[in-house]
């Protein structure tokens, strides 16, 4: 079939080598009409955020103590707060579960509490990680240093 025979086939065709092209000139939606959207999304953070404080036990840790990575996964989403806010409101709650983690770590640079040794240790990992406090760096390269052991 030739295009010039079908002139619904050579709309086609051309409208879709032309279309991208237009699209990419058009200016990029101006920003500010997300406001409200950003609104929303820190309120949800922030409301589970909210939940996530209220559930720490007293010694520092979240439920159950014997996986101090659920610990780290409710530190590492305190400390993903991308208000910034929380970190810093809760600053003795979250020292309280770093102090937990650190707890939880062996001579041999795992943290754990007996139960999935390489879990366990990557999340506290990543939870020390995120304090960007130089006094957990040398659990954090025992950590690491354990991790790599245990790869290969």
């Amino acid at each position: 079939m030739k295009l010039r025979r079908n002139p619904f086939l050579f709309l086609c065709t051309a409208l879709s080598l032309l279309l991208p092209a237009v699209a990419f000139t058009q200016p990029l939606p101006d920003k500010t009409r997300d406001v409200s959207l950003a609104h929303e999304v820190q309120r949800a953070i922030d409301r589970g955020l909210e939940y996530l404080a209220k559930q720490q036990a007293p010694e520092g840790h979240w439920a159950p103590a014997e996986h101090p990575a659920i610990t780290a996964l409710a530190v590492s989403a305190i400390q993903g707060d991308p208000s910034g806010v929380w970190p810093k409101k809760d600053a003795a709650k979250l020292k309280l579960a770093y102090d937990f983690i650190l707890k939880n770590a062996k001579e041999d640079g795992s943290i754990h509490a007996n139960k999935l040794m390489t879990y366990n240790t990557s999340l506290s990992l990543m939870a020390l990680v995120l304090a960007k406090d130089p006094e957990y760096r040398p659990a954090i390269e025992r950590a690491r240093g354990y991790l790599i052991v245990t790869q290969f």
